[in-house]
């Protein structure tokens, strides 16, 4: 059989939380790449069939805002904290800021970011950034020895814009490629071959994480566990000593507590005050349920020293 012989299917909608929005642009002064990535990204979201609000309003569901490369804004001006109050907006938005450099630019900063890292005890003084709180070193140390310059300048960038999704716009003239940075610390990259191809994947991307809900709404299932039962079951001890075993091997990230990067008087509802990888579980065959351990955003825990309580 040959490769065109096998059939192949789209899926329209790929996802049922993948649905059209109300998205707005709430932009300050752009630049002239980010002028063209938010009328790219705006004729991309019209031919996906979200709405485009021309400002935003009560009900718009994602605001599309711009801050300057490595220019900390004041919370207080910055829409992910803002704009819900601003707007009277029915839910807090899911707000992603739209930043432009030049290669120059973001390959000078990778490159000192790269050498801080390097320095066998660096110190505050190493990663001195504007609009950044005083234990942000910290985070930027651990982060970026973990996962390259990269995830450091994914931090840095999120701090100062006070946005925790960022699509970095490279480019002299007009956008040549996106980075799209997330609180996770993924950090895909996007070519702008093809520029319908390009805004309409970031479009999807933003209605992606506006369409999805963190875990941190638990809900009680009936029936509950009883306690006896519980106790006699081998998998929390066990998954106590596999969270031992790995936090040994240096498997876990240290979680990621918001007010280690920036200080902000309250965060409100717009975001978790700490931020962990997620969580891991394993099936248990007495309950024929699955285990898991709570997630991070929704109560500190330390993975690597694991609890019964924490399952």
């Amino acid at each position: 059989m040959s490769n065109h012989d096998i059939p192949t299917w789209t899926l329209r909608p790929a996802h049922d939380w993948l649905r059209p929005l109300r998205v707005a642009f709430d932009l300050t002064s752009p630049t002239r790449v980010v002028a063209q990535a938010a009328s790219g990204l705006r004729a991309a979201f019209e031919r996906l069939g979200h709405r485009v609000d021309l400002a935003p309003e009560p009900e718009t569901e994602v605001v599309i805002a711009n801050a300057g490369f490595g220019q900390p804004i004041s919370w207080r001006r910055a829409p992910l904290f803002m704009a819900g109050r601003r707007y009277r907006m029915a839910r807090t938005p899911t707000v992603v800021t739209l930043i432009s450099a030049s290669v120059r630019e973001v390959e000078d900063l990778l490159e000192r970011l790269a050498h801080s890292l390097a320095l066998e005890a660096p110190g505050p003084s190493d990663f001195d950034y504007p609009g950044v709180a005083p234990r942000a070193h910290e985070v930027f140390i651990e982060q970026g020895r973990r996962g390259g310059p990269i995830l450091a300048l994914t931090r840095l960038l999120q701090a100062q814009a006070k946005c925790l999704r960022i699509i970095l716009l490279v480019g002299e003239e007009a956008p040549e490629r996106a980075y799209h940075f997330d609180l996770v610390g993924a950090h895909p990259v996007t070519e702008a071959d093809d520029l319908p191809s390009f805004y309409e994947d970031m479009a999807v991307r933003v209605a992606t994480a506006a369409g999805v809900k963190p875990v941190v709404e638990h809900e009680q299932v009936p029936p509950p566990v009883p306690r006896d039962v519980w106790q006699r079951l081998a998998t929390p001890g066990q998954m106590c000593r596999a969270s031992n075993e790995l936090n040994a091997r240096e498997f876990f990230t240290a979680m990621l507590r918001v007010a280690d990067l920036v200080a902000v008087p309250a965060l409100g509802d717009a975001v978790a005050e700490q931020y962990s990888e997620g969580c891991f579980a394993t099936w248990d065959p007495a309950l024929g349920a699955l285990v898991a351990t709570v997630t991070g955003s929704a109560r500190p825990v330390n993975k690597g020293q694991l609890t019964p309580e924490e399952l």
